[in-house]
């Protein structure tokens, strides 16, 4: 299904999301007080599909080399941007439970509690997060087939697009998300498109899919949405860098990693370097 949305074949797409949602096998975790340690820390869960393994009893031999790096921070201003303080919420318990105590923790630094959170409160040690890395889990499902059925519109379709929509929604009401931050009812596609990058932004925060979320969006329809990735780069870039960064961006290889030169020689020839990098 993922794959399928990369080379803008959507109905493939949607076809092999239907075969895992009509499978019965997947469900996503209610969004109670115990969604974080069921989902995350526990892991395996009925919402969980492909997940890298992590065990306390296999030792890491690089635990002590990496272990200092402790202070990695979510940014204040992306955590606003995504999940806005609704000021007619007295309880913080009653907002949406993907933002503060979910995918960070205000009070914690903004810590990145997906990983070291036991629970909405309390921090697991260092010697403890075992959490599993979660590659895909059936809300993913749920927002690719939105994806696919919104990318494969060709003209305003109110049923499609209400059944994209119904998709999202099912991911928003398990996360009590908030009113702030629903789009109303697109039933356009460049619409719909934006509201589902925004909810998978809410919904998969810090588990490595927003890169690749943003590189699918901005080269569809031939780079036409370029513009929304340079906007990315304002919240961050130092601002004497954010018009050179911005302009290298209009090179679409820039968009992407070079290969490593060992991959390269071992390959015979058969890997070329991105052009962005070569001298």
């Amino acid at each position: 299904a993922d794959f399928y949305l990369w080379i803008e074949q959507y109905a493939k797409s949607e076809e092999a999301c239907n075969k895992i949602i009509n499978s019965g096998r997947f469900w996503l975790v209610p969004g109670n007080l115990d969604w974080l340690s069921n989902l995350y820390v526990k892991g395996n869960s009925p919402e969980g599909i492909f997940e890298l393994q992590f065990d306390v009893d296999i030792l890491n031999p690089f635990f002590n080399t990496f272990r200092t790096r402790s202070n990695y921070r979510a940014h204040p201003d992306v955590m606003e941007f995504f999940w806005p303080t609704d000021p007619f919420l007295a309880n913080a318990d009653s907002a949406d439970i993907r933002g503060d105590k979910g995918a960070y923790n205000s009070s914690r630094n903004f810590s990145i509690w997906k990983y070291i959170g036991r629970d909405r409160t309390f921090e697991l040690t260092a010697n403890e997060a075992t959490s599993n890395f979660i590659v895909y889990r059936y809300a993913d499902i749920l927002l690719m087939k939105a994806e696919a059925i919104a990318a494969g519109l060709t003209a305003d379709d109110p049923a499609r697009s209400k059944e994209a929509l119904d998709l999202i929604r099912m991911v928003r009401r398990r996360a009590n998300a908030s009113a702030l931050t629903d789009e109303g009812e697109p039933t356009g596609r460049d619409g719909l498109m934006m509201y589902i990058l925004n909810e998978r932004a809410r919904e998969f925060a810090f588990e490595g899919k927003r890169w690749f979320d943003l590189m699918r969006y901005v080269k569809r329809d031939n780079h036409r949405n370029l513009q929304v990735l340079k906007n990315i780069y304002q919240l961050s870039a130092p601002p004497d860098k954010l018009l050179s960064i911005q302009s290298k961006l209009n090179d679409f290889n820039s968009h992407y990693l070079p290969l490593p030169q060992a991959d390269i020689e071992a390959s015979n020839s058969q890997l070329e370097q991105n052009p962005f990098y070569k001298e």
